[in-house]
């Protein structure tokens, strides 16, 4: 050995001796070296050996496993798949699927319990839950929950009130946030309110709810259970309810709706049959007379439907009051139908035809107006009408029967509540027809459209020029009625 690697070795020697950690596992060497002096190999290995017996001695076993020196080494976290403690890691799964926060409850309607793996150890602001409500634990009231036995906190809407009936229903899951001092429900959107008088706030609902809130207004207005799920009807709405004599004696109504006089309570009433002349009693082939007055030939009466207080029940029935019938015990309001009349000679219905509002002759009556030489001034006329406001549909003629002059004249229908205007052949308002004699008699007749009556059944007319030989006649051949609607 040369003299350069003698000398590697005694420093390495030197600096394990001079070494604190080496000292402590390192005997005293068999030779001891001295700087400046000369040393053989013998001596120097002899050194050596003994410096690498001791450092294996004193070694560190080698590892079997890296199982082994990982756990040797780390005791927290441990990798263990699907974590069940706090402080074990997740699975790529758990944390991909939020397996840990879907929880189905185990507790009772109102007192919701989930039991969250790993446990909750405290209830910290912002954690959240997607709880399914357990079989047959739909919430009647306001509602708690208890997640991992820490405590009993309230379930409240995002609007911070309590949750009411049904908010929780059985099977449907909803994600609750915790807010630092009660959970709130997010997003709730598959729940079915109970609906409410005094339930004002703001929720989807179904039909069957709709149809609920219906039934809770009517009552409010007064309005029967019977009419539940519809709306209130229009003012002065009327359909239906028409009239159709069934005999002499009896009349049949057609089935209607209608708001009634006061614009209060929906009338709907079903078809009946064979409403008679006798006092009133409920129901088809009953009588129908509400007044106590017997009946009168050459008589108008007036048919109304009849609204029942306790049940809103409709049933039909006539009085000589074309305005306010006399109402049956239990009935409170009332829908004006029309006006029908009795025989001239007898008490027997006459015959009529009905089209929703209008109303015909079946058979024309004797003439309201045959007037000759009826003057240049307004006459009032009564037709044959009911005395209620109408819309008079009439036929009307003039004649001249003055053979030698030439002449003309010029009729004008008016209603009384218009202003009473001179007919004229050329010049405002005109006339509704005129009869010229030149020199052969004349005639003409017409139909006229209507003019609406006061409620004496009155228009007016007025002709341009009278005298003996100028006649006129009018006969009303039904009507219009507005049946209660404004005219």
């Amino acid at each position: 050995m040369n003299k350069w690697r003698k000398l590697g070795w005694c420093t390495l020697i030197l600096a394990a001796l001079t070494t604190p950690l080496w000292s402590a596992i390192i005997p005293p060497l068999p030779v001891t070296l001295q700087n400046g002096t000369t040393a053989d190999a013998n001596q120097v290995m002899s050194d050596f050996n003994t410096i690498v017996t001791n450092v294996n001695a004193n070694a560190a076993p080698l590892a079997t496993s890296a199982q082994t020196n990982i756990t040797n080494t780390f005791t927290a976290p441990q990798i263990i798949p699907d974590g069940t403690a706090l402080n074990h890691a997740a699975s790529v799964a758990q944390l991909d699927q939020n397996s840990t926060k879907y929880l189905t409850d185990t507790g009772a309607a109102n007192a919701y319990v989930v039991t969250p793996a790993p446990a909750w150890l405290s209830y910290i602001a912002g954690s959240d839950l997607f709880v399914k409500i357990g079989a047959g634990n739909t919430n009647t009231t306001s509602s708690t929950i208890n997640v991992n036995a820490l405590g009993v906190k309230n379930i409240l809407n995002e609007d911070g009130s309590n949750t009411e009936a049904n908010a929780l229903l059985t099977g449907k899951v909803y994600h609750l946030i915790y807010d630092g001092t009660q959970f709130e429900i997010i997003g709730k959107n598959n729940t079915a309110p109970t609906v409410a008088g005094s339930d004002s706030s703001t929720k989807l609902s179904t039909t069957g709810q709709v149809q609920a809130a219906f039934a809770i207004a009517f009552a409010y207005s007064g309005l029967p259970a019977s009419t539940a799920g519809r709306l209130v009807l229009p003012n002065d709405y009327i359909s239906g309810f028409t009239l159709t004599t069934a005999s002499t004696t009896t009349y049949d109504i057609a089935a209607g709706q209608a708001i009634d006089s006061t614009n209060t309570v929906n009338i709907i009433g079903s078809a009946l049959t064979a409403k008679s002349q006798s006092a009133w009693a409920a129901g088809s082939s009953a009588g129908g007379k509400l007044s106590a007055a017997a009946m009168a030939n050459n008589t108008w009466y007036y048919w109304y439907a009849i609204w029942k207080t306790a049940d809103g029940t409709v049933d039909y029935g006539f009085d000589v009051s074309s305005t306010t019938p006399t109402l049956p015990s239990g009935y409170s309001k009332f829908r004006y139908l029309g006006g029908r009349k009795t025989q001239s000679a007898s008490t027997s219905w006459d015959t009529f035809l009905q089209h929703g509002d209008e109303v015909w002759w079946s058979t024309v009556p004797a003439l309201d107006v045959n007037s000759a030489n009826p003057g240049t001034a307004a006459v009032t006329a009564t037709l044959n009408v009911p005395a209620v406001k109408v819309k008079a549909l009439f036929n009307f003629a003039m004649s001249d029967v003055d053979a030698i002059a030439a002449s003309s004249s010029t009729v004008y229908f008016s209603a009384l509540e218009n202003a009473d205007l001179v007919p004229n052949i050329a010049a405002t308002p005109l006339g509704s027809m005129t009869v010229f004699s030149n020199p052969t008699v004349g005639f003409l007749s017409g139909s006229h459209p209507g003019i609406w009556t006061n409620t004496s059944s009155q228009i007016r007319y007025r002709i341009s020029t009278s005298n003996a030989n100028i006649s006129i006649r009018v006969v009303a051949t039904g009507w219009v009625d507005p049946r209660g609607k404004p005219n």
